[in-house]
């Protein structure tokens, strides 16, 4: 699925297009290890920039291709364990 042309996604756009619970995207927004998403906050709200959510991926991808453990695995944070 193509991610829509809009420059800024909340937390619950980027949740749904990634597949996953709102609050492993608020938990790797304030991750300070890898893989964190980075993120905008204005205000009280928190918006993941296009290009953080493209990068992510690709970061994720890249690690998954390597086989190394990612801390993303079966839909559960490394935080969450």
């Amino acid at each position: 699925m193509p991610l829509p042309d809009k420059p800024l996604f909340t937390v619950k756009e980027a949740a749904e297009y990634l597949g996953i619970p709102q609050a492993q995207v608020y938990q790797l927004c304030r991750s300070l290890v890898w893989p964190r998403l980075a993120s905008v906050r204005l205000g009280r709200r928190i918006y993941i920039p296009r290009q953080a959510i493209e990068r992510w991926l690709e970061e994720v991808a890249n690690q998954n291709a390597q086989g190394a453990n990612l801390g993303v695995r079966y839909g559960r944070s490394a935080l969450e364990r």
